[in-house]
C-alpha cells in the first residue's frame, strides 16, 4: 500500500500522549476524516453533545 498513515479508511486517529514523540503537554489526540457526516458526529462527541462552533 502506498498511502500515508491516516489517509485510508473512514477515519484516522492519532494519539499525542506525553510519552510519545509528538505531545501536547498532557493527553490529547486528533481524528481525521473526509466524510462530512462522520466529522459532524465526531465534533458532537468531542464537544459532549453540543452543536455549533467548537473552539479549536
Amino acid at each position: 500500500m502506498n498511502k500515508h498513515g491516516g489517509t485510508f479508511g473512514d477515519a484516522g486517529c492519532f494519539s499525542f500522549y506525553p510519552t510519545k514523540n509528538i505531545t501536547v503537554l498532557g493527553e490529547g489526540g486528533m481524528i481525521i476524516t473526509n466524510n462530512e457526516k462522520l466529522a459532524k458526529k465526531m465534533r458532537k462527541i468531542v464537544n459532549h453533545g453540543e452543536e455549533g462552533d467548537i473552539p479549536m
